[in-house]
C-alpha cells in the first residue's frame, strides 16, 4: 500500500513522495504521457512541481485510515478497511529514508486495526474468528502484548482454557529468553482470571460457542490449571443448585489467589 505516488524526471526521489525516474524519456514523449494520464485521472489530479509531477489523489492508505476512524467497533467496517492492505506499507521503498516514518505509522495503524477487529469479534461471541485472525498477526508482531491477551481471551471464550493458559506461559518464556522481561500486568490479570475460571469474554460466549458450565466445567478448569503448572487447593460447589464455586490456585509466577 503506497500513500504517495509521484513521477519526477529530474530527481531520484522527492522527500515525502514515492517517485519513478523518467529522465530517459524525451520531452515530447513525457508530455504525451502526462497528457494521457491527465485525461484518465483529471487535470487537477496531476500537479506540476519544481522537480516534476505529483499525482495528488487519495489512495488506499487514505481510504483505509478514514474508514477505521469511522468504524466505531464495527467488525465489518474494520475488515473492509483491512482488505485494502496488500503486503507491508511502502515495502517497495523500504531502503528510502523518506519512507521510514510513514511506513512505521501505517504499520502501527494496521496492527491496531487487526487487534481492534479481534476485540470486536470476541465481544460479539465470535471467538473462533478472532483466533484465526490473531495467530498469524502474533507471528508478525512477536513482542506486542495486546494480541497475546486477546488470543488468551479468545481461546478461553471458545472453551479452550488449557490452550489459553499455555499461550501465556509460551509468551512469558519467550520474553524472558529474548528480552529479559515479563508480560505486562494486564496479561497477568487475564491469566489469573482464566486460571480461576472467570473471564467476561468466556462467560458471555458459553451459549453460542459451547463453553462448559456445571461441575464438569469446574473439573476441566482445575485440570487446565494443573496442566500449566498450577496447584488447585480446593474446588467447592453449592450442592443445592451449583450456582457458585470457589477455587484457590497457586502458580509459580504469581501469588496464591482465590475466586468465588
Amino acid at each position: 500500500m503506497s500513500p504517495y505516488t509521484a513521477w519526477s524526471p529530474d530527481e531520484g526521489h522527492v522527500p515525502g513522495v514515492a517517485v519513478g525516474n523518467a529522465g530517459s524519456e524525451s520531452n515530447g514523449a513525457l508530455r504525451t504521457i502526462v497528457a494521457r494520464l491527465r485525461q484518465t485521472v483529471g487535470v487537477d489530479a496531476l500537479v506540476t512541481t519544481a522537480t516534476g509531477y505529483r499525482l495528488d489523489l487519495p489512495v488506499d492508505a487514505v481510504f483505509a485510515c478514514e474508514e477505521l476512524e469511522r468504524a466505531n467497533g464495527d467488525p465489518a467496517v474494520i475488515r473492509g478497511a483491512l482488505d485494502r492492505w496488500v503486503g507491508r506499507a511502502l515495502d517497495e521503498f523500504r531502503d528510502e529514508a523518506w519512507a521510514h516514518g510513514e511506513a512505521t505509522r501505517l504499520a502501527e495503524v494496521h496492527a491496531n486495526a487487526v487487534e481492534n477487529l479481534a476485540d470486536a469479534l470476541v465481544a460479539r461471541r465470535r471467538s473462533n474468528e478472532a483466533i484465526t485472525i490473531l495467530e498469524p498477526h502474533i507471528l508478525d508482531n512477536e513482542f506486542r502484548d495486546r494480541p497475546r491477551g486477546l488470543l488468551m481471551r479468545s481461546l478461553a471464550a471458545a472453551g479452550r482454557q488449557t490452550e489459553a493458559l499455555r499461550s501465556y506461559q509460551t509468551y512469558r518464556s519467550f520474553l524472558v529468553e529474548r528480552a529479559g522481561t515479563e508480560p505486562s500486568e494486564e496479561l497477568r490479570r487475564i491469566e489469573q482470571r482464566i486460571a480461576t475460571g472467570w473471564d467476561a469474554a468466556m462467560a458471555s460466549s458459553n451459549d453460542q460457542e459451547g463453553g462448559a458450565t456445571g461441575p464438569g466445567a469446574d473439573q476441566a478448569r482445575a485440570a487446565a490449571i494443573k496442566e500449566t503448572g498450577g496447584t488447585v487447593n480446593a474446588v467447592e460447589r453449592d450442592g443445592e443448585n451449583g450456582a457458585t464455586w470457589e477455587v484457590e490456585v497457586t502458580r509459580p509466577d504469581w501469588s496464591t489467589i482465590a475466586h468465588r
